[in-house]
C-alpha cells in the first residue's frame, strides 16, 4: 500500500498542509520508538510554512490572518500584508510545535544524546 494511502492521504479529497506535517511528525514519532541502535538519517520536510501557510485554528495566536485564498499578497495590498504576515506567523507557531514533539519524543526515548537536530527555514 502506499505511504500516503497508509496515513489517509489518498481519499480525493483536498488535505491541508497542517494535516500531512502533523502526520508526519506522528510517523516519525512512531518509528522513534521501533530504533534499533543502528546508524540512520532522517530527513524531515514541513510543508505548513509556505503558500498558503496552513495551520488549524488552535494555533491562530497573530490576528488577524487572512484565509488562505487571499490575493493580498499578489496584488500588494498594504493594509492587507499583515493580515498575511499573521497568516504565516501562525504557520511557523504550528511548525515549531511539531519541531517541539520531534525533540521532546528524542528526549523521552532517550535518543537525544545520539542525535544531531539541524532546523533549517
Amino acid at each position: 500500500m502506499p505511504l500516503r494511502a497508509q496515513r489517509g492521504l489518498d481519499s480525493g479529497a483536498e488535505v491541508r498542509a497542517e494535516a500531512i506535517d502533523e502526520r508526519m511528525t506522528d510517523g516519525y514519532l512512531e518509528a522513534l520508538g521501533m530504533r534499533d541502535g543502528s546508524p540512520r538519517f532522517d530527513f524531515l520536510v514541513f510543508d505548513a510554512t509556505h503558500w498558503t501557510y496552513s495551520f488549524p485554528p488552535e494555533h491562530q495566536v497573530f490576528r488577524p490572518a487572512d484565509p488562505a485564498d487571499s490575493t493580498a499578497f499578489f496584488l500588494r495590498v498594504p493594509g492587507e500584508l499583515e493580515k498575511l504576515h499573521n497568516r504565516y506567523l501562525n504557520a511557523v507557531h504550528f511548525v515549531d510545535a511539531q519541531i517541539e514533539r520531534i525533540l521532546q519524543g528524542l528526549e523521552e526515548t532517550g535518543h537525544m544524546e545520539d542525535t544531531v537536530v539541524i532546523v533549517v527555514g
